[in-house]
């Protein structure tokens, strides 16, 4: 069973070129190409009757760097992403032991794919510092908290890939009609996390520093010495 620190720590590791991470098996990897369309990059891991898939977030440093880039500005006016479908087909085609329950966990941009293949899978998600990536989601009281011009672009955006992906449309509209089974855990000063309406509920860690708020090395520190980080992951992302 995962905890909350487990699926941190396996964020970080897939930044990495070889994700690895200590006590789990890679069964899993979909590496990030230099091409936009390409820049997806994941990874699958499991331990004890448990499979974590794991997204890569923005990385301006690596080969994928110009593609993360366009996706988050895609997201930030509520446009669907190639990394989308690629995450999807990634967890459609790991070979995943029988039994095994599965999770989905990502940071930031990661965080994002996470929140969209859970919903559109109807698979269970924990996010860490990510985004909202949907315009009316089950808790839409944070519609309040969008300032009027974020919310006409992301309206916008979200008409706009009605027309150009009207099956993925139909798909992220899901949350409409079942409760999502995700948490997003963020620290309390990070500016990304703030963005957007998240799919599932938000659980904020308290932080007082601002410049280092986002990076998952901030947020793995923070678990490290919060109750929290022991929690098992299913336990956050029940329904």
């Amino acid at each position: 069973m995962a905890t909350v620190l487990d699926c941190a720590r396996l964020c970080d590791a897939v930044y990495e070129t070889n994700p690895a991470a200590a006590g789990w098996t890679r069964i899993g990897f979909h590496e990030a190409g230099y091409l936009p369309q390409s820049a997806f990059q994941g990874a699958a891991f499991q331990k004890a009757g448990t499979v974590v898939f794991a997204f890569k977030g923005t990385s301006v440093a690596s080969r994928s760097a110009v593609g993360d880039v366009l996706a988050d500005l895609k997201l930030g006016v509520g446009m669907n992403t190639v990394q989308f479908d690629l995450a999807g087909q990634f967890v459609e085609e790991t070979l995943v032991p029988d039994g095994h329950r599965v999770l989905l966990t990502g940071h930031s941009l990661g965080g994002a794919i996470a929140q969209i293949v859970g919903n559109r899978r109807r698979l269970p998600f924990l996010t860490f510092n990510a985004p909202g990536v949907g315009v009316i989601a089950g808790n839409t009281s944070e519609i309040a908290n969008q300032s009027p011009l974020m919310g006409a672009l992301r309206v916008a955006g979200s008409v706009i890939s009605v027309f150009r992906h009207p099956v993925q449309a139909a798909q992220d509209a899901g949350s409409l009609f079942y409760r999502v089974q995700g948490m997003n855990v963020r620290l309390s000063t990070d500016p990304v996390s703030m963005i957007g309406i998240h799919y599932g509920r938000i659980a904020t860690l308290p932080y007082s520093g601002l410049l280092d708020a986002h990076g998952i090395g901030t947020v793995i520190g923070v678990l490290e010495s919060n109750a929290t980080g022991g929690i098992p992951a299913e336990h956050l992302t029940r329904r």
